[in-house]
C-alpha cells in the first residue's frame, strides 16, 4: 500500500499529523478491494473502523418501509463513508454498496479517535469535513425542493456529471427505481422524463451509459424546475 501521506487522493487532515502520529495512522490503515455489487459497509454492523473511499463509486443506502433500500447519495473518491456513525452510534446506520470496483482504506476506529483526542488540528479538519458534507446535503435537498420531477432529474444528472464523474459522459449502475428514490419520484415518472430528454436530444441514455448532449438546456431545465 502507498504511504498515506503520498496517496494520490489528498486529505488535508494528514498534513497536520507529526511523524509519530503519521506512523500510527499508517499502522492502523489497510487497503481493502471490493467488486461492483459488494457491500462495503453492511447496515446494522458494529463500527470497528473508519472507511475512506480511495477508488471507485459507492451508493449509500438506508432501509425504508418494507425493507426498501432508499439511496441517500452517491460518493466519489476522496470521501469518508459513514463517518457520522463513528461518533454517533456503535453500529452502522446505513449501508454502502460498490457501484464499480472499489478500493477503500479501513482506518482503525481506535487510532482515528485517539488522534482526534490528541491532535486538535486533526479534529478540526475532521469536523470541517463533516460540516461541509452536511452543507452539501442541505444544498442538494433545497435544490430539489419545489421542483417538478423533470427539474429534479436534470439536477441529479448534473450532480453526477459535475461532482461524481467530472465528465458529461459516464456510466452509472443505478436502476430507474433507484434513481426515483434519489429524487422522490416513481420509476414510471423518472422513465417518462428520461424518454422526453432523449427525444429532445438533451441526453443520450443507453442502459447505464449517460451522455449530456445539450448542457445549457439541461441546466436551464434544472434551474426552472
Amino acid at each position: 500500500m502507498t504511504k498515506c501521506i503520498h496517496c494520490h487522493i489528498h486529505y488535508e487532515a494528514l498534513e497536520v499529523l507529526n511523524p509519530d502520529e503519521m506512523a500510527q495512522f499508517e499502522q492502523g490503515c489497510r487497503e481493502v478491494r471490493f467488486e461492483a455489487g459488494d457491500k462495503v459497509i453492511p447496515e446494522g454492523m458494529p463500527v470497528t473502523h473508519v472507511v475512506y473511499l480511495k477508488e471507485g463509486i459507492l451508493k449509500i443506502c438506508l432501509k425504508g418501509q418494507g425493507d426498501r433500500n432508499m439511496i441517500l447519495k452517491v460518493l466519489a473518491p476522496g470521501s469518508f463513508v459513514g463517518l457520522h456513525d463513528v461518533f454517533a452510534h456503535n453500529f452502522r446506520s446505513c449501508s454502502a454498496i460498490a457501484l464499480t470496483p472499489v478500493t477503500a482504506c479501513h482506518i482503525s476506529h481506535e487510532v482515528f479517535t485517539m488522534l482526534i483526542r490528541s491532535n486538535g488540528d486533526f479534529a478540526l479538519e475532521v469536523l470541517k469535513y463533516i460540516s461541509l458534507e452536511e452543507m452539501d446535503y442541505f444544498h442538494r435537498f433545497l435544490n430539489m425542493l419545489g421542483k417538478q420531477v423533470t427539474g429534479r432529474v436534470a439536477e441529479m444528472i448534473l450532480y453526477f456529471a459535475d461532482h461524481i464523474f467530472h465528465a458529461d459522459r459516464f456510466n452509472i449502475a443505478l436502476t430507474q427505481t433507484e434513481l426515483g428514490t434519489m429524487v422522490g419520484a416513481s420509476r414510471e415518472s423518472v422513465s417518462r422524463v428520461i424518454k422526453d430528454l432523449r427525444k429532445d436530444r438533451i441526453l443520450k441514455w443507453d442502459r447505464s451509459s449517460i451522455e449530456i448532449l445539450n448542457r445549457p438546456l439541461l441546466e436551464k431545465i434544472s434551474r426552472a424546475g
